[in-house]
């Protein structure tokens, strides 16, 4: 069997998502390892599927974790990921400042960026918060493991 399985799925607005399964280096992991010594809580920046799937919520313990609220997920997080694939960079942009500034003021420090296009928004924004490029750090990890091969 491959060490590299695809999935894609395609949702109800027309996105199809896909994510690339490694047997070796797990994005979740990851992030874990990324994260071993954070001391206050890290928001997560994502796709309903990501919560729904557990994906982070599996491997980072419940206290360091504050998810996106369904709410949040469905009117904000969505319609930014549509915008910025319709070439609407700023509307994009301010709604992912509206979730950055929700994840200050719940304490957290860092973001995790937990969908492909999050960092080409995210980053465009105003934070003092860390913010956590799953592609880098993915890349990173690849990287490592190509040369310990």
């Amino acid at each position: 069997m491959s060490a590299i399985a695809w999935n894609a799925v395609r949702d109800g607005n027309g996105i199809t998502v896909r994510h690339q399964w490694n047997a070796h280096l797990h994005i979740a992991e990851q992030v874990r390892s990324f994260l071993e010594h954070a001391r206050t809580p890290v928001g997560l920046l994502c796709t309903p599927w990501t919560v729904k799937g557990r994906v982070y919520s599996n491997v980072l313990p419940r206290e360091k974790l504050v998810e996106p609220s369904a709410e949040v997920l469905e009117h904000v997080l969505m319609p930014a990921i549509r915008l910025l694939k319709a070439n609407r960079f700023d509307e994009a942009r301010q709604l992912i400042a509206r979730v950055l500034t929700q994840f200050e003021r719940a304490g957290c420090e860092a973001v995790i960026l937990g969908c492909t296009e999050l960092p080409i928004i995210a980053k465009a924004c105003a934070t003092r918060m860390q913010l956590i490029d799953l592609n880098q750090l993915l890349a990173e990890a690849a990287r490592r493991y190509a040369m310990e091969r």
